[in-house]
């Protein structure tokens, strides 16, 4: 007598604390759909490729992603505040590259815990090319230049009031 699975195989991946970029949610929609019948739902819209996040707002609470077709296997990609991850389900070979190659992408944007055990995984999604996103130094640039000055002038007057006193 044969045995056969009679329950379906269902693998569940972390991808981590990660902030993904447009290029990257097209980047595993790409991916994705390779494994054909592409589904992505997200802040009340649904698409079917990975060149609709142009029309999708900027910011984007919740990104769910499907690929697959029928009873072989089948990918989704679930991406919010709260979790990230990948679920595999009925995996073979293509499916578990796949998975990998969306493993390397979250994996050059994750974010670092710093010490808090606590905090758990999700994502920052910002529906933005990361070219056209300012990092946090050149928006605080007059900022730092501005408490760099002041810290010198007030380093100067308190050398020279504790010279007279």
């Amino acid at each position: 007598m044969a045995i056969k699975r009679v329950d379906e195989h269902v693998e569940i991946r972390s991808l981590g604390n990660v902030v993904l970029y447009r290029e990257d949610l097209q980047g595993i929609a790409r991916l994705m759909g390779e494994l054909g019948g592409l589904e992505i739902r997200c802040a009340g819209f649904a698409a079917t490729g990975p060149g609709d996040f142009d029309e999708l707002p900027e910011r984007l609470g919740e990104v769910c992603m499907s690929a697959g077709q029928g009873s072989a296997a089948r990918l989704d990609v679930r991406l919010d505040r709260g979790a990230a991850a990948l679920v595999l389900t009925e995996p073979d070979t293509r499916s578990y590259g796949i998975a990998f190659r969306i493993d390397e992408i979250c994996a050059a944007r994750r974010r670092g815990r710093f010490g808090w055990p606590f905090r758990q995984d999700g994502a920052h999604l910002i529906n933005a090319y990361r070219r056209d996103r300012p990092s946090f130094f050149q928006r605080t640039r007059d900022d730092w230049i501005t408490g760099s000055v002041m810290a010198a002038v007030g380093g100067v007057i308190g050398y020279f009031v504790n010279e007279i006193t």
